[in-house]
């Protein structure tokens, strides 16, 4: 059950890169507005999500928990690497 938990936070940190990703890739200096609602409003979304999943996985054992952190770190970290390779 905890490898279930890992693959759920690897999934959410796979899906807050790319929604980061996205968001970067449709910033315009010239729509100060439109920019401004990408980053918060992908923000609020992100963190909501992450507390959510978080949350439900504390309920089931702290293992459950860190196992949702890792997988959310660890997958964010190697999408970055991978984005960013040269």
């Amino acid at each position: 059950m905890t490898g279930l938990w890992f693959v759920l936070g690897a999934a959410l940190g796979t899906l807050s890169v790319s929604s980061q990703w996205q968001t970067l890739a449709y910033l315009r200096h010239n729509a100060a507005r439109r920019a401004l609602f990408l980053v918060i409003g992908g923000a609020v979304l992100r963190w909501v999500s992450v507390s959510v999943l978080w949350v439900a996985a504390l309920r089931h054992g702290i293992l459950p928990g860190l196992s949702v952190l890792a997988g959310l770190w660890l997958a964010r970290w190697a999408i970055v690497c991978y984005l960013n390779k040269d």
